[in-house]
């Protein structure tokens, strides 16, 4: 709606808006918040990429826009997957 009515710009300011800092206080013990703020900490640094590879492939490689958000939304839950399997295995 932003993006539409308002500004695009602010738009994507909003959407970057760090909601796991605050949700961190929602997980209890201490321990539980380091593993929980590391945890957002790698998959936002990964969303940051993949937001990358979304404007890379709809700005540069002139991609639509459905098939952009397709690729780099899938890239994404592959990777949030792969991640999760990974730490789980770690912590086992």
């Amino acid at each position: 709606y932003v993006g539409n009515q308002i500004n695009p710009l602010a738009a994507g300011i909003l959407s970057g808006i760090p909601i796991s800092i605050p949700s961190m206080l929602l997980i209890d013990g201490k321990e539980a918040q380091k593993k929980f703020i590391f945890a957002a900490t790698i998959l936002v640094t990964f969303l940051a990429l993949i937001t990358g590879l979304c404007w890379l492939l709809l700005v540069h490689f002139n991609y639509s826009a459905k098939d952009s958000v397709a690729i780099s939304f899938t890239t994404w839950c592959v990777g949030a997957f792969i991640y999760y399997l990974i730490i789980r295995k770690k912590n086992k």
